[in-house]
């Protein structure tokens, strides 16, 4: 082959290969452009949404205190209610079980008292099934991401008795803040504990089996929370 026919073919080549480096690079141009346009379009999807504050209110859920009135934590829950309403939407969460020896669940019995003192039916949404403050977690969860489809979070209340405080506060930290932080998704999550007319005795007897059931949650940790994760975030 001559050699003006081979330099000619070099020059082609080249051409060739700079090409293709030009159609890499537009390439990596674009699909970051897409995903610069993706995220903002979620932000715009989200800052188009109504922010919504919401109240979860915790039953009490185990057989023995199963007898404890829940129209303390329905007080609590009616007063912050009317109070967040001044400002945004608020949806309820009533959760809890049906204990031995009642005709409903705790959910129900929470609704039919705050429906009782004015809050309307349709802000309050029922879970029936939990029986412990971990599956009270669990099983909400995919509500309140139900919830996210269609309003921006802007808090979340959890509302139980003193006694549950430091456990609901364990529970819901390590539940939902831990998810939070692993898909860059947070909202805060304030706790409201409600005294009850207790005895003292009765009280500590209580606090004891709390202390207890915090020592066993911690040793489970990771693999507790770590399989919610798993199961509501999507998360792996």
């Amino acid at each position: 082959m001559e050699k003006p026919r081979r330099d000619k073919i070099r020059e082609v080549e080249s051409i060739i290969n700079w090409i293709q480096k030009e159609e890499d690079n537009l390439k990596k141009t674009v699909e970051k452009l897409r995903e610069n346009r993706l995220r903002l379009e979620r932000w715009v999807r989200e800052e188009k949404k109504s922010s919504v504050s919401l109240v979860l209110v915790l039953g009490c859920t185990t057989p023995d205190t199963s007898n404890i009135s829940l129209n303390n934590t329905g007080q609590a829950a009616k007063e912050l209610y009317f109070e967040l309403k001044k400002k945004n939407d608020v949806i309820v969460i009533a959760t809890g079980f049906q204990p031995a020896r009642s005709d409903e669940t705790e959910a129900k019995r929470i609704r039919r008292y705050l429906v009782n003192e004015g809050l309307p039916s349709q802000d309050i949404l029922l879970e029936e099934k939990a029986t412990t403050t971990v599956t009270m977690a669990t099983l909400c969860r995919p509500i309140i991401g139900e919830i996210q489809q269609q309003f921006r979070l802007s808090q979340l209340h959890v509302i139980t008795r003193t006694f549950q405080l430091l456990r609901a506060r364990f529970v819901f930290d390590n539940a939902y803040k831990t998810c939070n932080r692993r898909v860059k998704e947070t909202f805060p999550i304030l706790y409201h504990g409600v005294e009850d007319n207790l005895s003292d005795h009765y009280r500590e007897r209580l606090l004891e089996r709390e202390n207890v059931g915090i020592e066993r949650l911690k040793e489970r940790r990771d693999v507790l929370f770590n399989k919610l994760v798993e199961d509501f975030w999507g998360v792996q």
